[in-house]
């Protein structure tokens, strides 16, 4: 069943007032995802590849936290709002746990000579330490992350001490592109791309579980609003 968008916009107004009679279940294309089977086909306009369908745009906004909404405009529609999985926290940092393992490794070795000022278990101990904070820090980068689709455009929100928000209008996509490495494809991740007019942008939704399917999404956001 198919619906107008004036009304599901005046749907929104009734079915966001209440976040605790939202008229869908959620279980996620990916964490914090917004886009989701709906428990009532009369609230969604049009079914996605792969069951997702387009929420109710006001029981979208009544769950979405509050660093999303303060990046939109208020009459701009919520269609899908992810994180990257939290596989991305390993991810993403490889090179660095690889090299600190080399460092680590390489100091427990030369230990054995006597020129060595530190041991294995000092070497080792600062390994641990740097492995830790590596990671941490790359945990606190995930929980920042923020990939979100409204009517009107893509934004990612990313950063650590300061986060910055970055858009794309719907008008201005052309295509999208999933990447995969063979560690995302073993967890099914991948990395999706946006071209423009100009070519492949710098923006990327990276780690993103389900990728075909969220990409699809995005295509379909983009032949109805751009």
């Amino acid at each position: 069943m198919s619906v107008t968008l004036a009304e599901e916009r005046s749907r929104a107004s009734v079915d966001g007032a209440d976040g605790a009679s939202l008229p869908y279940e959620l279980d996620g294309l990916a964490p914090r995802c917004a886009l989701e089977r709906l428990s009532h086909p009369e609230h969604c306009e049009r079914v996605a590849p792969g069951g997702a369908s387009f929420a109710a745009p006001g029981a979208v906004r009544a769950i979405a936290p509050p660093e999303a909404i303060d990046i939109l405009d208020d009459d701009e529609i919520i269609i899908l709002l992810i994180q990257p999985s939290p596989w991305y926290i390993p991810l993403s940092c490889l090179g660095s746990l690889a090299a600190i393992a080399f460092i680590t490794l390489l100091m427990a070795w030369s230990s054995r000579f006597p020129v060595a000022p530190w041991t294995d278990a000092v070497a080792f101990g600062l390994g641990a330490i740097l492995t830790i904070g590596r990671l941490a820090w790359q945990a606190i980068d995930w929980s920042q992350r923020l990939y979100v689709l409204t009517d009107r455009r893509l934004v990612r929100r990313s950063g650590v001490f300061r986060p910055d928000s970055e858009s794309i209008p719907l008008r201005d996509i052309r295509h999208t592109v999933v990447l995969a490495a063979p560690r995302e494809r073993l967890l099914g991740l991948g990395t999706i791309m946006f071209a423009t007019a100009f070519g492949i942008s710098g923006h990327s939704w990276d780690a993103v579980r389900r990728p075909h399917e969220v990409s699809a999404v995005v295509r379909e956001a983009v032949d109805r609003y751009g």
